[in-house]
């Protein structure tokens, strides 16, 4: 948009009157504040002009960001070509998705040529460009604007009682401040503390019933922990009939450790915690298992624990489950998510002891994490599995789907989307595990590299040269899906699969299947193995395409069913086939091979008995393939 405000007065500029542009994306938002002397952030000057006299063009982006490229999560500011503000800090949990527009003032505002273009976070310098109108573009990396992963949105009304502009001291209950009675059922409190200093901060002590709601905005600090529901060490923090929800916003500070319930009997609902503010820092209150956060300390949680890391610092691990008590459970899932931040050790979906009876969760789609990340924990036990997702973000240590150790009860995964995820120390690759470093897995592994293609990050993820496993504690089978990767020749080591599925247009080289003796590739895919391979089950969709050594194992089945069109080749030319055989619709078929001596290439097909229609239309189509294949890598 262009604005023109005021009337640039002789007798200097007008500061009271004030234009407010607000913009969100349904769990972030920012303002821009404009007077008639000057461009702000909030309070913080960006840029000082003669607004009255202001002939350039605003454009306002929020930016998920990409720390590995250098390019930092928030709102970004251009006055015409030139960027006046970067990376600025956001304010979570508004519900606002959209514009709002506001002007507080007598002068004249004059707003022109407003737009929402929504193409995201990237505006090249339009200077000198033929079409530079349209010049706001979107980058095309997926930086657009979206809501951050595992951010709710926090109401702005339906509370029973709300009190903001709380000032902290000693051991604080911030829900008490808003509403100093108890037991009253359907109370939903809000609470905001701005200022303060305190021992302890809860959002709720106590028997209480309803909903709790805790935003720690402005300066307000605890020396020792934080809990969405609890008490000090040694008393009862009774019961929360209701869930509880604690947020760190803002010009916030931290403290010690973050729970989202400690020493308490139960909280009936869910726990949520959210770290949105960019300059806290959060320590620990133990050396031993040091933790930053934790979703339980000795605390009964009914529902699912939520945790949202989106900005700030963390001295120590974080983990979604429970760090004490070995009785305590948490009845839904327990979920990590880090968008942003820098946390100094390893995040864990899981805990060090209890019960999960659902499953177990960790997301990463940006920050710096120096440890490892787990879908599960250090103990404990989790009943309905355990997964990592990761689409960004820089990880100094591995990947486990499962933990380090304690029993996972159900399957666990792995899904590592697109190129932009960083798994290096600077000195050397991490690794990404289906199983865990320790502990045991009841169930099914699967890693999934997904959306993959050739890139140029130093340590982007289409360079990944790491060491991937199915996992040596995993129970059950262990897959590979390779899904829509198109990298030349995928360098990283494979070992500990039972199965390797090719899948979504695929087209890559592996070194080997990690010791898997079975093989799907799905229609329209096509894989290379530098080398010889002893598999013992094969199955091929249509125009899908194989091209290894040799096969070695004592008994090969190729599944062709409902298969027209597939290549099978093999550049060492098979003295005999007599260990090969094609499987469709249920009858087996034996081979047939056609070599072509120059190029040491054999193709292999099914060899039907009798010179049917069937038995035609596949022997046409091998001699057509075998033209064909004369272009396979080999």
């Amino acid at each position: 948009f262009t604005l023109s405000l005021g009337d640039g007065a002789a007798s200097g500029w007008n500061v009271s009157d004030q234009f407010s542009v607000s913009l969100g994306n349904g769990s972030f938002y920012g303002t821009l504040n404009i007077c008639e002397a000057y461009i702000k952030w909030g309070d913080t000057i960006l840029y000082s002009m003669d607004m009255s006299a202001n002939t350039d063009s605003l454009r306002m982006a929020y930016v998920n960001g990409n720390e590995q490229e250098g390019l930092k999560g928030g709102y970004y500011i251009w006055l015409g070509d030139m960027l006046i503000g970067e990376a600025l800090s956001v304010t979570s949990g508004s519900g606002l998705n959209g514009v709002i527009i506001q002007y507080d003032g007598s002068g004249n505002a004059i707003l022109k040529d407003m737009a929402l273009d929504g193409t995201g976070s990237y505006a090249p310098t339009t200077s000198g460009l033929v079409n530079k109108d349209n010049a706001f573009i979107s980058s095309g990396s997926g930086n657009a604007a979206s809501p951050p992963q595992g951010n709710i949105v926090w109401p702005e009304k339906g509370f029973t009682h709300v009190k903001d502009g709380l000032v902290c001291s000693g051991g604080f209950n911030a829900r008490s401040m808003a509403d100093s009675s108890t037991g009253k059922a359907g109370n939903s409190v809000s609470a905001t503390i701005t200022s303060g200093s305190a021992s302890y901060i809860f959002a709720n002590k106590g028997n209480y019933t309803g909903d709790v709601w805790l935003t720690i905005s402005g300066e307000g600090e605890a020396s020792s922990w934080y809990g969405a529901h609890g008490a000090e060490y040694g008393q009862n923090g009774g019961t929360l009939d209701g869930s509880a929800y604690l947020r760190f916003t803002g010009s916030a500070k931290g403290g010690s450790t973050v729970f989202g319930a400690v020493n308490s009997t139960r909280v009936t609902g869910n726990v949520y915690l959210e770290f949105s503010a960019e300059k806290a820092f959060f320590g620990t209150f133990t050396t031993t298992n040091a933790s930053s956060v934790a979703g339980s300390y000795g605390s009964d949680i009914g529902g699912n624990v939520d945790i949202v890391i989106n900005s700030g610092t963390f001295s120590s691990q974080v983990m979604g489950g429970i760090f004490s008590g070995n009785d305590k459970t948490i009845g839904g899932g327990a979920h990590v998510y880090v968008n942003g931040g820098s946390v100094n050790g390893d995040v864990m979906g899981g805990g060090l002891t209890g019960t999960i009876d659902g499953g177990t969760n960790a997301t990463v789609t940006g920050g710096d994490i120096s440890g490892s990340v787990y879908g599960a924990g250090k103990g404990g036990s989790i009943m309905q599995g355990s997964s990592v997702n990761v689409t960004g973000g820089l990880i100094r240590g591995n990947v486990y789907a499962g933990g380090s150790s304690g029993a996972v009860r159900g399957n666990t995964s792995v899904t590592v989307t697109g190129n932009s995820a960083v798994l290096h120390n600077g000195s050397s690759w991490g690794s990404i595990s289906g199983g865990g470093s320790g502990g045991t897995v009841g169930g099914n592994s699967e890693v999934r590299i997904k959306d993959l293609a050739s890139g140029t990050a130093a340590y982007g993820f289409d360079k990944y040269a790491g060491a991937i496993s199915g996992g040596t504690n995993v129970s059950g089978n262990r897959t590979l899906v390779l899904d829509h990767v198109t990298v030349n020749s995928f360098q990283a080591s494979l070992s500990d699969f039972t199965h390797v599925s090719v899948v979504n247009r695929t087209n890559t080289a592996l070194d080997s299947l990690g010791g898997a003796l079975t093989l799907t590739i799905e229609s329209g895919s096509a894989l290379t193995l530098a080398g010889a391979s002893d598999l013992t089950s094969l199955v091929l969709g249509e125009n899908a395409a194989l091209t290894l050594q040799a096969l070695t194992a004592g008994s090969v089945i190729v599944d062709i069913t409902g298969t027209s069109s597939y290549t099978l080749s093999l550049t060492e030319i098979p003295a005999n086939l007599a260990n090969i055989k094609f499987l469709s619709n249920g009858v087996l078929y034996d081979a047939q091979m056609t070599t072509d001596p120059q190029a040491n290439t054999a193709m292999i097909f099914a060899q039907v008995p009798e010179p049917g229609t069937a038995t035609l239309s596949l022997l046409g189509l091998a001699a057509l393939l075998w033209r064909r294949s004369r272009t396979i890598p080999h």
